[in-house]
């Protein structure tokens, strides 16, 4: 599941990221993750609801699509990340390595200067008690 693969930090990076409908691209070497870990993060969106380009298992022959200027949500393998440098990986991408635990929150497309995007700003407090919260909620799902 979602909070297997990735930590509770990256997960929080990554709807924030959902919320200001930035472009999103999960990664995985096993394609049985990615719809199931996409829908997860819908699911986290809730009362909200994804309104841009959801494509939860990408062909790798359709990477065009990455190039799309719109707000879109795709899962792909990620043989891409190995394949294709950082500094060729369109702006204002977000790459989530699910086999990794990592996020790549890329380059900044909101200006002509090449500069790494921050993590999404989201209110101290309230992202502290909800990260605190979800710690407890995981932490009691994984003890066995």
């Amino acid at each position: 599941g979602l909070f297997a693969c990735l930590s509770i930090g990256n997960v929080l990076a990554v709807w924030g990221c959902l919320l200001t409908e930035t472009r999103v691209v999960l990664c995985s070497k096993r394609y049985s993750l990615l719809c199931p870990i996409a829908e997860a993060f819908l699911s986290l969106l809730f009362p909200f609801e994804w309104q841009g380009m959801y494509i939860p298992v990408m062909s790798y022959s359709m990477l065009d699509i990455l190039e799309a200027p719109v707000p879109y949500f795709v899962g792909m393998h990620s043989r891409y990340l190995s394949e294709v440098s950082p500094d060729k990986r369109p702006n204002g991408v977000v790459f989530v390595d699910l086999d990794k635990d990592v996020v790549h929150l890329g380059w900044d497309d909101s200006t002509n200067v090449n500069k790494q995007r921050g993590p999404p700003n989201l209110p101290d407090k309230d992202s502290f008690k909800l990260k605190s919260r979800m710690e407890e909620i995981v932490d009691n799902l994984f003890l066995v």
